[in-house]
Order: C-alpha cells, then structure tokens, then sequence
C-alpha cells in the first residue's frame, strides 16, 4: 500500500511539474549523467522542430543528431555539448544558431541535490531572434541617424521631457554656439545660459508651452557666444511618445538664421530708403502739378475770351486729379496702390466746389470696394482722370437751369478678372442725336482713348439720366504689398 501510495506522489509530481513546464516560454530539457532525456516541455520541441516519431522514440542520441544537423554550425554545437557533458560542474549560457535563421539563447547547468549528488543537466532554450533582429534594426537607424545628424549644418538635439538633461546634441551645436557638445551633457543649462538676455524669457515662456495640447513649438532668437557674437536661431522643438503615446523626450532642430537676418535687415533699410524717394517723387510731381494749376489760373485772368476760359478751367481740372493723385500716394502707407475711397471722396469735393453754386442743388453719392478692388499706380492714373472727366461732364450738362439731382460714382468688382467704373446721373440725359463714340468733345473723346489705355470697355446707358459704365481688367488674386 505505501509503495502504491508512493508511486501514485511520483506520478502527481511528474504530471505537475510537466504542466508547470509546458506552462513556460522557454523549451526546458532535462537529463541525466549519462545524458538521457528525462523530460522535456512542448516549447523545447517546438524550438528545434522535433519530429514525433524521434519525441515518442526513447533514445536521445538519435534527438541530438537531428538537432545537430538542424545548427548552422552542426560541429561546433556538438562539440560544445559533448564538452558540457564531460565537464558536469560546469555552467554555460551561449547562443545557437539554426539553418533557418532561428537564433536560440542556451542556458545549461548541472542538476545538484541539497547533498551535492550531480543528477544530470538542465537545458533552457529561449527564441532571442525577434529580440536580435529588432537591436540590429535599431542599430542600423541609430547609425543612419548618426550619419545625418552629424552631416547636416543644423543642430538636431534630444532632451529628458523637462530639458534638465540633453541626451544627444549634434556636432553643428559647436560650429553656431561656439561650445563643445560635451560641455552641454555636464551642464545642460549651458543651453538657456548661452540665449541672449533679451530673449531668455520669451523663449523660456515658449518652451513651457509644449504640452498635449502643444506638441511643437518653433522660436526665433539671439545666442551669444564665448567670443562675445551673436547668432540668430530659428528652433523647432517637439515632443516625443512612445507607443503608449507618453511623452519620453523633447527633441528639437536648430538652425542658424543669421545670414538671414542680416539680408532681412539689408533689405528693410533699402525699403525704407526707396519709399522714402518714391515719397519725395510723388511730392514733388504733385508740387509742379499744382504750379502748372497756378500757371493756368494766372493765364485765365488776363483772358476775356469765355470759350478760352472754359478750356483753361477745364484743363486745370484735369491737372488738379492727377495732383490730387500723387498727393494721395505721398501720404499713403502703401506706395503702390492708391487709397480709392479716400481720392474718389477729395476728388468729388474738389469737382463739386470747382462747379460753384450748382453743387448745392446737387448730391454727390459714391460707393467704392476697396476690399475687392484694388487700383496700382498704372490704372490709377487713368481712372482718375476718367472720373474726372465723367463727374465734371454729369456737373456740367445733366442739371440745366435750376434742375437739382444724383450723380452716383460706384467702383465695383464685375468678375473675378474685372472692375466695374460707373458714374450714373438722374438728370437730362444725353441728347438723342449724340452718338458718344463720334463726337468733338474733348471730354468724350478723352474718356475713350483712357478706356483703351486700360485695355477697358466703355458703354453709355441711356434711360432717366445718363449712366456711363467702364469695364477693365483687375484680377483680384492681385497680391498688394504693404510696407
């Protein structure tokens, strides 16, 4: 009864310790002195692709030859188990390869009792070539990395997330800040030290924007070197997650903006000097246009001729738009385009006192976009003067007698590649018999020969009043600069 007992413990323990091992991921081989298979798991026979009939067959030497033949080196793997088990005190932990590619981590180690009696040897297996592949992969990057970090002319740099501690720094941190790399691993402060007093707080302050809801940042500012010059830097700083997605670095890349700055600057002060000129220019223009103006007016006086009068008044009309004109460029901000509502608004004022007491009696409405159009100084030139023409010919003809009215002056976009000029009256209209296109009128024939400057269309709309409508090219993707 004992021995059944006792043979019945034998066959728990085995059956336990058979669960225990197939439970692992590792393939465990046990033997004994002579090197006779006492048990092994699945996973060790799964690892070196045992055929059943040699797992199911009880002689080990015939195990050991197929897994032989499987190692890439099939010598060198006999000879060291041999050696293992002539040596039965002896430990070893070393890598197999297969013929497969499959790489194998073998742990082997003497079986002892508490007495120190040797029973046999326990073999561990463990598939390391996941595990390899992925450190040769990692390896492979880091070099690539390495051979671009530390070929380019930027600084590629790598912190802990809190930047107290910089991981990598490229070479070119040397070339722009004038310190060595390792300087900057003893004292990572170094880095915050070397910006420009001016700009510590701000690019401090921008660095502590970076967060979930700020993953980058970028930030232009000043370092100072040891020799006492400064370097503009433009910085672009990111966090870095791992797959988990939390954040395991800071990581940025610096470039040196100097070159950059200095053409900006270059560039800014040759602006400020070209449209300080292009102010004195059109001040200037303006100054004669406005002697010519005097010169007219001092002609009219001493002129008793009514018809010659009136070319005179007419014709100091037209000198005084395009005076009007560059005094408005003179005063503008923006040298190449012209404040449209601001010149229609002083050129109508200027028509309607030149027309004398009619301009009570007449109302004066005016609607432009300057959002949408947009007049540089080859169209300004030529509209003003149209406006010019159009307004004092409405001013003159379309309100006989005491007759009040509307003249509407509208400045509009017709499509995305046109402008619309329209000067529109509710007065007499023109006469039946007047074909505009073939006319004497200076006035007439001036407003034509503008259009054509524009590249433009004139049509003349007859009804209650007269509407005279000009369509030219203004494209509204034209950029404006403003400087």
């Amino acid at each position: 009864t004992k021995r059944k007992q006792a043979e019945e413990e034998m066959r728990w323990k085995t059956a336990l310790l058979e669960a225990q091992l197939d439970a692992t991921d590792e393939g465990i081989l046990l033997v004994d002195k002579e090197g006779n298979r006492i048990i092994q798991n699945q996973r060790c026979v799964a690892m070196w692709k045992i055929p059943k009939h040699i797992v199911d067959n009880q002689d080990h030497n015939q195990q050991v030859e197929f897994v032989k033949n499987s190692a890439k080196d099939p010598d060198k793997f006999i000879e060291r188990v041999n050696y293992l088990y002539g040596h039965p005190d002896e430990v070893a932990r070393e890598e197999v390869e297969f013929k497969d590619g499959t790489l194998l981590d073998r742990y082997s180690a003497p079986i002892v009792a508490k007495d120190g009696i040797c029973f046999g040897r326990i073999w561990v297996f463990r598939d390391i070539t996941a595990q390899r592949r992925a450190e040769t992969t990692l390896r492979e990057s880091e070099a690539k990395f390495r051979e671009l970090a530390e070929n380019i002319n930027d600084v590629f740099w790598i912190s802990v997330p809190d930047m107290s501690k910089m991981i990598y720094i490229s070479p070119a941190y040397e070339a722009i800040w004038g310190r060595l790399p390792g300087s900057l691993y003893k004292n990572p402060q170094e880095w915050h030290e070397a910006i420009h007093p001016e700009d510590r707080a701000r690019v401090w302050a921008c660095i502590q924007k970076l967060s979930v809801e700020v993953p980058s940042i970028s930030i232009e500012f000043r370092v100072v070197r040891p020799d006492g010059t400064v370097r503009w830097i433009h910085d672009r700083g990111f966090l870095v997650r791992d797959a988990s997605g939390k954040v395991v670095h800071t990581a940025g890349v610096a470039k040196d903006i100097t070159e950059r700055k200095r053409t900006e600057e270059a560039l800014r002060v040759s602006l400020a000097e070209k449209t300080t000129l292009l102010q004195e220019v059109h001040h200037r223009v303006k100054n004669n246009l406005q002697i010519v103006s005097s010169l007219l007016n001092l002609q009219a006086g001493h002129v008793q001729d009514a018809a010659v009068l009136e070319l005179l008044a007419v014709t100091r009309s037209r000198v005084g738009a395009m005076a009007l004109l560059h005094e408005n460029l003179y005063q503008s901000e923006n040298l190449a385009r012209l404040n449209l509502p601001e010149y229609v608004e002083s050129l109508c004022a200027q028509l309607l006192r030149a027309a004398g007491p009619i301009h009570a009696r007449i109302r004066l409405e005016r609607h432009i976009e300057p959002e949408t159009v947009s007049l540089g100084l080859d169209q300004a030139v030529p509209c003003g003067l149209l406006l010019n023409e159009l307004v004092t010919n409405a001013l003159k003809h379309a309100f006989p007698g005491e007759r009040s009215g509307c003249i509407r002056v509208t400045l509009e976009r017709a499509t995305p590649q046109t402008a619309r000029l329209t000067v529109a009256d509710d007065g007499v209209g023109l006469p039946v018999t007047l074909d505009p296109s073939h006319t004497s009128s200076l006035g007439l024939q001036l407003v034509f020969l503008l259009t054509q400057q524009l590249h433009g269309t004139v049509n003349f709309e007859r009804g209650q009043g007269t509407a005279v409508h000009i369509l030219f090219p203004n494209s509204a993707e034209k950029e404006t600069p403003h400087e």
